[in-house]
């Protein structure tokens, strides 16, 4: 229970973490700053008021066996060369987002769970950001499983996407692209894919069942 950062790397520095809490921070950890790197596992980051993880400015970043939960954002990478890599980790029921990439930053996520956020579950914003989802879970989410917007990416691979309460996948704005591959995208209350405002979508054998209104729509776009 810190004023700001419960763990921080800066100007280059390396923070490791083993079996931790952070809790009750504005941040749980951070890494800002290119070559500065911040490494987690199996700890639990919960009820920060700001962001669970956070990495900026081209910091670097692995999570790997961690809760992250009850933060008003779970994960996040900002700024262009910023990465995060997350591995079996649940980034669930967080305030807005479970995991997000923001201004050219870049979150990798491979069997992780996003389940439960009040908004997202994971999403992109921005050209140059992107979100990878490798076996990945966006389950139950407030408003929608995976996002892209304005001119970001999205690649899930193998991920079920299920019982969010709008969208499976939503994609919107000029350059956005989501890719989709075996994934699972059903029961969502809309939509499993919903693109529109110049967003595209690739869906390639993924299963859609059971969602609201419909498998995939275009709106405006191609």
């Amino acid at each position: 229970e810190n004023a700001v950062h419960g763990l921080g790397a800066s100007a280059g520095g390396v923070a490791r973490a083993d079996k931790c809490r952070m809790t009750n921070n504005q941040v749980g950890a951070v890494a800002r700053g290119a070559t500065s790197r911040l490494s987690l596992s199996d700890c639990h980051v919960s009820s920060n008021t700001r962001i669970g993880v956070g990495i900026r400015e081209a910091g670097s970043g692995d999570c790997a066996g961690c809760t992250i939960e009850q933060n008003q954002y779970g994960v996040c990478a900002l700024n262009a060369g910023s990465s995060i890599a997350l591995s079996d980790c649940s980034a669930s029921n967080n305030v807005r987002y479970g995991a997000a990439s923001s201004d050219g930053g870049l979150v990798e996520a491979t069997g992780c769970t996003l389940n439960g956020n009040k908004q997202l579950g994971a999403g992109s914003w921005h050209a140059g950001s992107r979100v990878v989802l490798r076996r990945c879970r966006a389950e139950l989410n407030g408003k929608t499983g995976v996002a892209c917007r304005l001119g970001s990416g999205v690649d899930a691979e193998g991920c079920n996407i299920k019982g969010n309460e709008q969208f499976g996948v939503y994609v919107s704005g000029e350059g956005s692209k989501v890719a989709a591959h075996g994934c699972e995208l059903s029961g969502n209350s809309q939509y499993g894919v919903c693109a529109e405002g110049g967003g595209a979508a690739v869906v390639r054998e993924c299963g859609m069942q059971k969602n609201g209104q419909g498998g995939v729509v275009s709106k405006d776009t191609n």
